[in-house]
């Protein structure tokens, strides 16, 4: 019985030490996060400065290609007779996509050659006519110049038979010079027609010389319109576009601007763009344009939104189309040195910032500038150097007191 006792004093002994020690050890956890609590926090100005070069209005959007390349089949230039892509496919600018078989153009090619060789020879026959009628044309007024001659010095009972052979060289003269020009102007009309025929043949041949057709663009095949292979439209109208290819040479963002933040950015602003999985991964752009007007919306939804368009600029490891990343417009004035307006207090028209000087907290006069109120920060002229420390106020914040 005595053993019995004494064991259940013991344990009572180590009930009530335990009881001690935890609440001991409770009340230091307590204290130690009550002092953690009330640790004055402390962030460097240069920090702050960064702050305000890449602004904290975080926006997001969607990555998509520059524009969908469409091409459309050309009846003119025949049937498409080979593909060599298929969807999906990675193409580069200038590679082959397809090919037209065009038989029907080289007869229509042929034709016109032929129709060129035509007007050359009539071109050259009328040229030879020229020429004849050119000689008959001298040799008639030669035969003129020599019968006026005659009548000058000729008798009078001479006279009257050569003023008739006179007549007659006048008469056939004035024919011949008729019949030369009305020739001419047949060879002006000629050598348009040749000059007409010759570009319907250039034209023709163009587009023989077409039947490779190169992409544009570098790009993923996006569609194939396997129907029109080996098909001739007749209907005259304007079909579906047989490929399409999604320009990858830049890429692009495309969000909505809701109308709270729309003041804080504007077309031309830079912005930098991060990844939404992996925020190591960022990358550089512009603000291309913003929508002057709002989108429309459900009935239900009460903010307005501005569709805004981003531009990114090329480098490697160039984000995935259609992936969603965060957008981070950076300040447009960035030689202004600003920092949030709640590290400021004024007293006595005079405004101050708590500073870390050897260990303490003073009060460090600054001299401000112009305040934005859509960021809520201040610029600060004079007072504070990049590699200062303040103290983030509270109402705890005393003059002189240690910081850690």
């Amino acid at each position: 019985m005595k053993n019995k006792k004494i064991v259940t004093r013991s344990m009572i002994l180590l009930v009530l030490a335990t009881i001690v020690c935890g609440g001991i050890y409770s009340f230091s956890q307590q204290k130690t996060s009550k002092n953690l609590e009330e640790r004055p926090q402390v962030v460097s100005v240069k920090e702050l400065y960064e702050e305000n070069k890449e602004g904290t209005n975080y926006l997001t959007g969607k990555v998509i290609p520059n524009e969908i390349s469409k091409i459309n089949a050309d009846a003119s230039k025949g049937t498409i007779s080979e593909v060599h892509v298929k969807v999906g496919d990675q193409v580069k600018k200038g590679q082959k996509l397809f090919t037209y078989h065009n038989p029907e153009g080289q007869i229509a090619l042929s034709d016109a050659q032929t129709e060129i060789a035509k007007i050359q020879n009539k071109i050259s026959l009328l040229n030879q006519t020229i020429n004849d009628k050119t000689a008959e044309v001298n040799k008639k007024t030669n035969e003129l110049a020599e019968v006026n001659s005659k009548i000058t010095t000729a008798k009078e009972e001479e006279k009257n038979a050569f003023v008739q052979d006179k007549k007659a060289l006048e008469e056939s003269l004035n024919n011949l010079q008729s019949e030369l020009q009305s020739t001419n102007s047949e060879l002006t009309d000629m050598n348009l027609e040749l000059e007409k025929a010759s570009k319907n043949y250039e034209v023709l041949q163009g587009k023989q010389n077409e039947e490779e057709v190169l992409s544009t663009v570098d790009g993923i095949v996006q569609k194939i319109d396997e129907k029109q292979v080996n098909t001739v439209n007749n209907s005259g109208g304007q079909t579906e576009s047989f490929m399409e290819i999604m320009d990858t040479s830049s890429l692009k963002i495309q969000g909505d601007l809701d109308e709270f933040r729309k003041e804080t950015v504007s077309s031309g602003q830079s912005i930098k763009i991060i990844d939404r999985k992996n925020q190591k991964k960022q990358w550089q752009g512009k603000i291309e344009k913003i929508d002057a007007v709002a989108k429309e919306e459900k009935e239900e939804n009460t903010v307005s939104k501005y569709p805004f368009l981003a531009t990114i600029e090329n480098q490697e490891n160039m984000p995935t189309i259609g992936s969603h990343v965060y957008i981070q417009p950076q300040s447009s004035d960035q030689k202004k040195q600003m920092i949030p307006l709640s590290f400021v207090f004024k007293e006595q028209d005079k405004s101050y910032v708590w500073k870390v000087l050897d260990g303490k907290a003073v009060k460090q006069e600054v001299t401000v500038g112009e305040t934005e109120d859509a960021t809520e920060r201040i610029e600060i002229k004079a007072g504070l150097k990049e590699e200062d420390k303040l103290i983030v106020p509270t109402s705890k914040i005393k003059e002189g007191m240690e910081v850690a």
